[in-house]
């Protein structure tokens, strides 16, 4: 049940630091990418400290806090793919992609429990 709530956030986190590495990357884009890191660890966190988590409990504690987060993700992703000023290369898109895919994954399931 963890792994299946962790994983896509562990993607996340890897990703994101796959973009820091590929190439230079600009000052607004390494805030975007802390803020992402920063949420994923709290996501992290709050899965990996709640005792017996089954689907009732994730559906409970996730439905408000992880929508927040997984929003909060998304919206970085997102900015990133902006790329207003042409700074991303192939490769830092394709991850800032698996950033916001993998979020919006985590997002679906989430909805799903609560159907």
């Amino acid at each position: 049940m963890q792994d299946e709530l962790l994983t896509p956030i562990q993607r996340i986190s890897e990703a994101a630091q796959h973009l820091r590495n590929e190439a230079t990357i600009n000052f607004a884009q390494e805030r975007l990418l802390t803020g992402i890191d920063q949420v994923a660890k709290q996501l992290q966190t709050l899965i990996l400290t709640t005792p017996d988590l089954t689907w009732d409990k994730a559906r409970e504690l996730l439905s408000f806090e992880a929508r927040d987060h997984l929003a909060s993700i998304i919206g970085y992703a997102e900015l990133l793919l902006d790329d207003s000023d042409g700074t991303l290369d192939k490769d830092q898109t394709q991850y800032a992609h698996q950033i916001r895919a993998n979020g919006k994954s985590l997002l679906a399931r989430l909805i799903k429990l609560e159907a």
